[in-house]
């Protein structure tokens, strides 16, 4: 019999309640800005007037959970898409 995956922590929408470049303002400029982990490992997030899908996984880094993730997404002004690695 195979192994149980673990239980995923991170499932839901989590609101983005700071970051190193913006301030809550433009966070929150069109919707309150948010990361969501659907149970498929795919989500999106928004921010600003950016928004875009991510591919997910849970691990830890040390004894702290954490979210690893790739994105796809584009920002308001142009639409052009841009990929990218992130983590939380």
């Amino acid at each position: 019999m195979g192994k149980a995956k673990p239980k995923n922590w991170a499932l839901g929408r989590w609101s983005i309640d700071s970051m190193s470049m913006w301030d809550k303002d433009y966070i929150d400029e069109e919707v309150p800005g948010y990361f969501e982990f659907g149970t498929d490992d795919l989500g999106s997030f928004q921010f600003g007037y950016v928004q875009g899908d991510v591919d997910y996984r849970v691990t830890g880094r040390g004894d702290k959970p954490a979210v690893e993730f790739s994105f796809e997404g584009g920002d308001g002004a142009d639409g052009a898409p841009w990929p990218g690695r992130g983590g939380l």
